[in-house]
């Protein structure tokens, strides 16, 4: 449930981490993979986010590090467009040279783009080699876009 995963991140932050009180309070929250977009995922954000709020312990600001290929159901929208909490979009496609993931799959700057109904706040992020073939394929990636 979502207060159990909430009484882990506490319990967490309060025997391995500097912030011995656990709060999350007005500090930074970084949802990452697998992917967290997904649509389980993004029930669990909403739900965990809701009981920070309970608990009076909610973070300044949010990060979604995703690969941009997870559409973002409705729910979530409304959720999103609803909190104070600033939400940042942390995308980081995946390039063929350089993953082997083929780019129908793994480039979608359709659903990225729909990520502004959420926030305008984000960035793309690319790993990328020292071959000129994996620059090249960024380059292409981007004009597309």
């Amino acid at each position: 449930t979502s207060k159990e995963i909430y009484d882990k991140i506490i319990e967490f932050m309060m025997k391995d981490s500097p912030n011995h009180h656990g709060m999350v309070k007005d500090n930074h929250m970084c949802f990452t993979g697998g992917e967290p977009l997904m649509v389980t995922g993004q029930q669990a954000v909403v739900g965990i986010y809701n009981e920070l709020k309970k608990q009076g312990n909610l973070p300044g600001s949010m990060t979604f590090e995703t690969n941009g290929t997870q559409k973002l159901r409705e729910p979530f929208l409304e959720w999103a467009k609803s909190i104070d909490t600033e939400i940042f979009f942390s995308c980081s496609p995946k390039l063929f040279t350089v993953s082997g993931e083929k780019p129908e799959k793994a480039i979608k700057p359709e659903i990225v783009a729909e990520y502004l109904q959420a926030s305008t706040k984000g960035q793309l992020k690319f790993v990328v080699g020292p071959l000129q073939r994996e620059w090249d394929e960024m380059e292409e990636v981007l004009n597309e876009a």
